[in-house]
């Protein structure tokens, strides 16, 4: 149920049917080699939460493109904002889904760069206290999408992620009129540099990790995928999607917890 294209009446009807749970679709806009849209991380999002929503009722929120990305700012297509700006705009994002009768909402998020702030995000829902919770799944969504993963890059020898193997055939297979594999960059072009390496071996950090190691931002090969393998992908995802979906909405005991973990403050 795509919350965009309902009418209000049914709008309404469908919060009952979905048991109030409501996808959040998240990625960001980025280049992703020269073969693939820079929409594809919150395009692909969506299309995964469409997906499950068909099969396990829940209703789906219009994609978010505004993500954690300054690392890309310096490739054409990167609208990066700041970060303070995106905590923000989740936020009240999240709270007007719930305004609106859905108080169970699931980030699902298609953008590896995401995962680190958004584990930040959870941490502020409990700056102050609301009458909703919001669920992160895992960037790989469950066992059956890891094994599908895995199984693509076996086939391929592939050896990287962004913009690789696995996006390269979701792609295929979601909108393979947007993918120009006449365009993907040769793999040495996808292979990590080591220009920290030193600070590397300590696992020592800095804003530059990334930009090291991929200063075209792609990181590995997705010359020998196929719209099969995509498809297979996808099927996967959507499986484990769906088994998300009917454990939030079996879960109550998070929000118990959460009034407990108030009381226990005020006290």
């Amino acid at each position: 149920m795509r919350w965009n294209e309902m009418t209000a009446p049914e709008f309404k009807e469908a919060v009952t049917m979905s048991k109030g749970v409501c996808l959040l679709p998240l990625g960001v806009m980025e280049k992703h080699g020269n073969h693939l849209p820079v929409g594809i991380d919150y395009m692909k999002a969506w299309h995964y939460a469409d997906m499950a929503a068909t099969r396990e009722p829940a209703i789906v929120f219009p994609p978010f493109y505004a993500g954690s990305i300054s690392g890309a700012k310096h490739c054409p297509g990167t609208f990066a904002l700041p970060t303070p700006l995106i905590y923000e705009f989740l936020d009240e994002t999240c709270r007007e889904i719930a305004r609106n009768g859905l108080k169970k909402i699931i980030l699902v998020n298609a953008h590896g760069g995401n995962q680190s702030w958004l584990a930040n995000f959870l941490r502020m829902q409990l700056d102050s206290k609301r009458d909703y919770m919001v669920y992160l799944c895992s960037h790989d969504f469950g066992a059956k999408t890891e094994k599908a993963k895995a199984e693509l890059k076996q086939r391929t020898g592939d050896f990287g992620g962004h913009g690789s193997s696995y996006e390269t055939a979701v792609a295929l297979y979601l909108f393979p009129k947007l993918v120009k594999m006449d365009k993907i960059l040769p793999p040495e072009n996808g292979r990590p540099l080591q220009r920290l390496k030193s600070l590397d071996e300590y696992a020592v950090k800095t804003p530059m990790a990334w930009y090291s190691k991929h200063p075209e931002h792609i990181a590995g090969y997705g010359g020998e995928t196929t719209n099969t393998d995509g498809e297979k992908i996808c099927k996967a995802i959507t499986e484990d999607l769906c088994e998300i979906i009917r454990r939030v909405k079996s879960d109550n005991v998070s929000m118990e917890l959460y009034h407990e973990f108030f009381q226990q403050t005020e006290h």
